[in-house]
């Protein structure tokens, strides 16, 4: 064997932890799952904001609809009044109407029911309320009555005796 010779130093001291490229790898990565983190939460955020229109736009129009019907059943119920009015004034009419077939003379009934509203309107005087002569004291004081000067009593007399007369 032929004489060893130095052994040779060894290698350099190999860097610890991964190469650059697989760090770089790892890097980007990282970076496409935060991107894709940040683009599913916009796209959540999309969507509850559209999910928020929707049910508001729903509810305007559940609002809009309720008012829709309110507004309807109103205005039936006015159609029905009117209806119910004008049945009235057909009962008074037909009665006319009967009567003029059979060839009575009329007279102008709407002219007579409008006077009759004008009147019925037009606003009235009342009666000047007349002063009371005395007003009642809660504890009157009594009062002696005077005998009457002879001549009056004369003449009530003579009152009496010709009213007992006739």
């Amino acid at each position: 064997m032929p004489p060893k010779g130095p052994k040779a130093a060894p290698k350099a001291a190999a860097r610890k932890g991964p190469p650059a490229a697989m760090l770089a790898k790892l890097k980007q990565h990282m970076e496409r799952q935060k991107e894709e983190e940040e683009r599913r939460l916009r796209e959540a955020e999309e969507e509850e904001r559209r999910l928020r229109e929707e049910e508001r736009l729903a509810e305007e129009q559940r609002k809009f609809e309720l008012a829709e019907r309110a507004k309807e059943k109103q205005r039936r119920k006015e159609e029905e009044r009117q209806l119910r009015k004008d049945a009235k004034k057909d009962v008074r009419n037909g009665a006319l109407e009967r009567m003029a077939a059979a060839g009575f003379i009329l007279p102008d009934v709407d002219k007579i029911r409008e006077e009759q509203q004008h009147v019925r309107d037009k606003p009235r005087h009342k009666p000047e309320p007349k002063p009371r002569e005395k007003t009642q004291v809660a504890h009157p004081k009594q009062v002696e009555m005077a005998a009457a000067p002879p001549e009056e009593e004369e003449g009530r007399r003579r009152k009496r005796a010709r009213m007992m007369a006739s």
